[in-house]
């Protein structure tokens, strides 16, 4: 059976199962099962998808572009195997002429009514120019002319730098769409060499190609990677092929208005993309496998591992933000890229490649809840069909189940797992990348984009690169998230089997989400909106019972445009569950995952939380503060705490901390020990052991601006302890370390506030404790005040809780993702009129209530 990726399963079986699923698809087919959607009624139903011919007009654009239409006129341009939308067939090169044709209009319509056209056909090494820089309505009526498009002979690529060279224009963006059928049989060694030369010397140029047909497009896809353009497949189909150039004609009306296309791209010199040749690695270098898991929306980083790794220098191909190099794990198996930032202000840090990891570990996420919903349909659909089997099986419930999983259902959506490493590989442009398995499809026949970030559907149903799974598992994203979250930009490999029922690997997907959390190429819901508009429900969403797309929770239209760099962020309004309908027919089988609804208060939520960096950096927020740590038992807190504070700052700074602990560990955890204190040391930390946090004066740490506790726990009592001793404990525990601090604290810090002391524990802890308002210590009074910690940034650096007591030498402590993490912090009192900010207990209680509500509510 096959893995989720897609790895280890046999053609044959894959077959087997896929054509038996094809049977299942072909039942939903009868008049009856429109029933099984009971919010979709008969006319809607009934819809079907008209063609893109136009996009609304936005404001007039004044810059004129200068645009170039590059056709291939080989011998194969004149074959007549393009279905037409009406039926019949059209020659390639008609239907070519006639897609250009729709994107000049397009592009005119789009307000860009200057823009100058070339036309440039070429074959059997010459070539030829029929329109020189003429207007829209000349383009036209060029491409109307049959005189001038007269396929023959075989095509060379070389051929397209000269006319090329000629029609740029210096000073005048030039986008350029080329469009061919087929990929030469050789390639001159220079060609792709001499294209990045005219790529560099002229920074306005973007080159779009379009593939036609099934033919090896990798030289087509890298001439679109190196000259800053985009490469689209279409299939011999005239609805899909219409689709992909209103798709590619949207994407040159943003592209010319967009400022990230202006940004400088790191210089690189591009291996060949005509084969992928792992064998050609010599050199290997030792880094670190750092995995991620994602709980609760967060990435928290997890552990690293060894690894022996190797990758070639220069990239073979590159996506719109990314370069992609060739890559070697000795620990897996299969073919690799490594892929890195093409723009050199990305530091490509672990910051940076989140983005990358969190769209795809949501993807899987979502990826396994769909194939658990199908499942669940498929094994009720299996039961009562085979009669015999179910007669055999009656009195063994046992074997009938493993049965079912025996038999399982294909994995219709996978998408492939990414990697991130540290360290110094030879020939990697930075110490922190991503990088995942080869998809071989995209060098041969078969790697497809089924819908964009921008919610566009790509492929439609009569296109031989058809998959219902793409669609319905972007529906499912939208119907099991309740209109949150939506997966896009599916691109990828269709796998072994026929029909519409093929399953389809993915690749660098991207994930939609109302907040926009998911990198800068979230659109957020104007794409969710737009994929809505599109979308019709085909078999597989019916059989999985998904909800209509008009009942899903939507948030209120908006205005301002999401892709500008000066909108302002906005969190949509959903309607409460409550107000949905009450009766829930049609419903997916697997339950659907609730989500929390947005706080009304998130204004105040802010006001209330205190972020890591409010804790170290001064409030200018360009220096650190002088800090004490305390109950540190392997520096974790403080060793991601000061990778936090590095990376903030713009330049190194000696940070001066100290880091203490009553007793080291031993044992297992002195190897994270050891690493820990390594890293504070190279950022100039002390970190002692034989400190007791309770007597200070006899460790003096002089003047402090911080002092900061998190998590403390009464050495020596377990969790087994009674509440009344573990109370009177840790109450005089705390207060002992209030006590002992003050008297090292910068009476001055802070404009004249003081430093304070932060205990960080989780709200329940802090309600059962029951610590003083007001304690008095040796430099008077101090105040209690409480309020939310943000500790994710800490997690994704590293940084997990420990348990306390004995079982730290063997499990992971995980109480803190079932529980508002709260931070309370003692000040100096400033008067009689002085009260303690922050949040009441009463508030800590009703919000720590409903935190832990929503968890067991999502663990059901």
């Amino acid at each position: 059976m096959a893995d989720e990726d897609g790895f280890k399963s046999s053609d044959g079986e894959v077959c087997r199962n896929v054509d038996e699923l094809q049977k299942w698809m072909d039942a939903s087919s009868s008049e009856g099962d429109a029933s099984w959607d009971s919010e979709c009624d008969s006319e809607e139903a009934q819809d079907v998808l008209g063609e893109l011919k136009t996009f609304p007009k936005p404001c007039h654009v004044d810059q004129a572009v200068s645009k170039l239409l590059f056709i291939d006129m080989s011998a194969s341009m004149k074959k007549a195997d393009v279905r037409h939308i009406g039926g019949g067939l059209l020659r390639r090169i008609d239907a070519a002429r006639h897609v250009l044709k729709q994107l000049v209009s397009q592009q005119q319509s789009s307000g860009a009514i200057g823009d100058l056209y070339s036309i440039v056909t070429f074959s059997k090494g010459s070539y030829a120019i029929p329109l020189q820089h003429r207007s829209a309505s000349e383009a036209v009526v060029a491409l109307s002319k049959d005189e001038s498009f007269i396929p023959c002979g075989p095509i060379c690529y070389e051929t397209l730098l000269a006319p090329l060279k000629k029609l740029v224009m210096p000073g005048l963006k030039t986008q350029v769409v080329f469009l061919s059928d087929g990929c030469p049989s050789s390639l001159q060694p220079r060609m792709l060499p001499d294209l990045q030369l005219v790529a560099a010397s002229y920074p306005g140029l973007a080159i779009h190609t379009v593939g036609l047909g099934q033919c090896d497009f990798s030289i087509l896809q890298q001439i679109a990677q190196i000259a800053r353009g985009s490469f689209s497949q279409a299939c011999c189909d005239m609805n899909n092929l219409v689709n992909t150039i209103t798709s590619l004609s949207k994407t040159m009306t943003c592209t010319r208005q967009d400022s990230s296309a202006e940004r400088p791209v790191r210089e690189v010199a591009f291996d060949s993309a005509r084969r992928y040749v792992a064998g050609a690695i010599r050199s290997w270098s030792r880094a670190c496998r750092i995995s991620f898991r994602l709980w609760n929306g967060q990435l928290l980083q997890g552990q690293s591992k060894p690894a022996r790794v190797a990758m070639h220098k220069n990239p073979f191909m590159q996506g719109g933000m990314r370069f992609v190099h060739r890559f070697a794990d000795e620990s897996i198996s299969r073919s690799m890229v490594a892929k890195f930032s093409k723009y050199p202000q990305d530091d490509n840090s672990l910051s940076y490649v989140e983005a990358f990891v969190k769209n795809t570990k949501q993807t899987r996420i979502l990826g396994k809840k769909f194939h658990e919903a199908l499942r669940k349909t498929w094994q009720t659909w299996r039961a009562p069909a085979d009669g015999k089997r179910q007669q055999k099986q009656q009195g063994r419930p046992k074997r009938w189940a493993a049965f079912n999983v025996h038999d399982d259902v294909p994995r219709l959506v996978s998408c492939a797992q990414c990697f991130v490493y540290e360290g110094a590989v030879h020939g990697a442009p930075s110490d922190v990348f991503v990088a995942e398995a080869f998809l071989r499809g995209s060098e041969q026949q078969g790697f497809v984009k089924w819908i964009n970030n921008r919610g566009e559907i790509l492929v439609p149903a009569s296109s031989a690169n058809y998959s219902m799974a793409p669609e319905a598992f972007a529906h499912f994203c939208l119907d099991s998230t309740n209109g949150r979250m939506m997966a896009s930009d599916l691109q990828g490999v269709l796998r072994a089997g026929y029909g519409p029922c093929r399953r389809v690997h993915l690749t660098d997907p991207q994930m939609l989400s109302l907040e926009q959390e998911f990198g800068p190429a979230d659109l957020g819901q104007s794409a969710m909106q737009k994929f809505r508009s599109l979308h019709t429900c085909n078999q597989l969403c019916k059989k999985l019972h998904l909800s209509s797309l008009t009942s899903i929770a939507r948030p209120p239209r908006v205005r301002n445009s999401i892709g500008r760099k000066d909108a302002s962020a906005s969190v949509p309004v959903v309607p409460p569950l409550g107000a949905m309908r009450a009766e829930t027919r049609g419903r997916s089988p697997g339950r659907r995952e609730k989500y929390p609804e947005p706080e009304a208060d998130l204004a105040q939520r802010q006001k209330e939380t205190v972020k890591p960096l409010d804790l170290l950096l001064t409030s200018t927020q360009d220096a650190s503060k002088k800090a004490l740590f305390v109950g540190e038992y392997t520096h974790l807190f403080t060793a991601a705490a000061a990778k936090l504070v590095t990376q903030k700052l713009s330049e190194a700074e000696r940070l001066n901390w100290t880091s203490t602990e009553l007793r080291w560990p031993a044992g297992a955890l002195q190897a994270e020990l050891k690493r820990s204190v390594e890293w504070l040391r190279r950022c100039g930390v002390t970190a002692m052991d034989g400190v007791d946090a309770t007597q200070l004066p006899n460790h003096s740490p002089g003047q402090l601006a911080a002092a900061i506790w998190v998590m403390p726990f009464p050495r020596g009592k377990a969790a087994r302890s009674r509440s009344s001793e573990l109370k009177d404990a840790i109450q005089d525990l705390i207060q002992g370390f209030v006590k002992s601090v003050a008297n090292f604290l910068d009476l001055q810090a802070e404009g004249g506030v003081g430093g304070k002391v932060s205990i960080i524990l989780l709200a329940h802890q802090h309600l059962a404790w029951k610590l003083p308002t007001e304690l008095s210590t040796a430099k008077g009074p101090f105040l209690r005040e409480v309020f939310w910690m943000d500790l994710a940034p800490l997690l994704r650096l590293g940084y997990h809780p420990r348990f306390g007591d004995e079982r730290d030498a063997s499990r992971t402590a995980r109480y803190h993702e079932n529980d508002e993490v709260v931070v309370v912090q003692w000040r100096r009192k400033r008067g009689d009129g002085d009260r303690p900010g922050g949040m009441t207990d009463q508030r800590v209680r009703s919000e720590s209530a409903r935190s832990r509500s929503r968890s067991c509510s999502s663990n059901r």
